[in-house]
């Protein structure tokens, strides 16, 4: 169980290093926890609730993908300052 949490999380660590994600370690933090208790669940049959817990795992890793990587536009305002 926890082998292949693991071997997802490291799989995934590769791919959001290629794309240089700040917060990586808040993805790493809720694939342990989510996908543990995501494991759980599905162990013991308890379908809706190993399901509700996948999606909020998902919704976590892409609002920390792309939300929270404290993206800047001040190179978008330099090219309006010199343009005119």
């Amino acid at each position: 169980m926890g082998m292949s949490i693991s071997g997802t999380m490291y799989k995934m660590e590769k791919l959001f290093k290629d794309k240089k994600v700040q917060n990586f370690w808040f993805v790493r933090l809720v694939l342990i926890i989510g996908g543990f208790y995501f494991i759980v669940e599905l162990l013991n049959r308890h379908w809706n609730a190993a399901t509700m817990i996948l999606i909020f795992t998902i919704i976590l890793i892409i609002l920390a993908t792309f939300l929270f990587q404290g993206i800047t536009h001040k190179e978008g305002t330099k090219k309006l300052d010199n343009c005119c």
